[in-house]
C-alpha cells in the first residue's frame, strides 16, 4: 500500500492553473519548499495540460496520484501512484476518469 503524506491546511502561495465552473479545476499550492498540485473533473472524463512553470529552477521529484482504470461506478476508480523527475519546463498531462482527479506532490531533488 502506498504511503500518503499529510496535506497542509495553510499555504505560503497558491496558483489557479486552469478551470471552468462546474466542469474542472486545477490548482497548485506551496508550503515551504513543497508544491501540492490538485485537479478534478465533473462526470466527464478529460485530460488537462498543466505547465509546471511555477516551480523554481532545478529538478523536482513528482509523486503522482492518478486515476486508474475506472470500475463499474464512477466512484470505484483505483488510484495509481508513480514518481518521476520534472522541471519548470515540464507540462504534466492530467488524464482524469469521470468524477476523478489527480494529485501531485512536488519536492526539490
Amino acid at each position: 500500500m502506498p504511503r500518503f503524506e499529510a496535506i497542509p491546511t495553510t499555504w505560503d502561495e497558491s496558483h489557479t492553473l486552469t478551470g471552468s465552473i462546474g466542469q474542472y479545476v486545477a490548482v497548485a499550492r506551496r508550503k515551504g519548499a513543497t508544491w501540492y498540485l490538485g485537479a478534478m473533473t465533473n462526470e466527464s472524463s478529460r485530460t488537462l495540460s498543466l505547465p509546471l512553470s511555477f516551480l523554481g529552477s532545478g529538478n523536482w521529484t513528482a509523486t503522482v496520484y492518478a486515476d486508474g482504470t475506472p470500475g463499474t461506478s464512477a466512484y470505484q476508480t483505483p488510484v495509481v501512484v508513480s514518481t518521476r523527475t520534472v522541471t519548470s519546463a515540464t507540462v504534466l498531462s492530467a488524464a482524469m476518469a469521470p468524477s476523478g482527479g489527480k494529485a501531485v506532490v512536488l519536492k526539490p531533488s
